[in-house]
């Protein structure tokens, strides 16, 4: 059986790894944590202490459901090639104490 820093790992690798992007924001917004798809979906090199929803990918992002403390928006993001559509969950974390975690996921079809 893996040990507990063993499974610590795989955690972290599978957080480097994913392509959908993920953050974590603390009770005031900002970013305490971030996935590497999560800078390339939004088009940022830095996350970190910003304030997610400050970030100018998300303006005019359009909410497509508002339940039980999960938010789903969808936001067309301008590439050079051809927009893009992301589509943004936002959940609070359980006794998270207001933070939250947001997966950012290209839906572009």
């Amino acid at each position: 059986m893996p040990s507990q820093e063993t499974r610590g790992l795989g955690i972290v690798d599978a957080f480097v790894a994913l392509s959908d992007g993920i953050l974590i924001t603390d009770a005031l917004g900002r970013v305490e944590s971030a996935n590497p798809a999560a800078g390339r979906i939004l088009g940022v090199d830095r996350l970190l202490g910003t304030v997610f929803e400050e970030q100018s990918a998300l303006r005019g992002a359009r909410t497509l459901d508002a339940e039980g403390g999960r938010i789903v928006r969808r936001a067309e993001l301008p590439r050079d090639e051809r927009p893009v559509t992301v589509e943004i969950v936002t959940t609070e974390l359980p006794e998270g104490q207001g933070r939250r975690i947001h997966t950012l996921r290209d839906v572009t079809a």
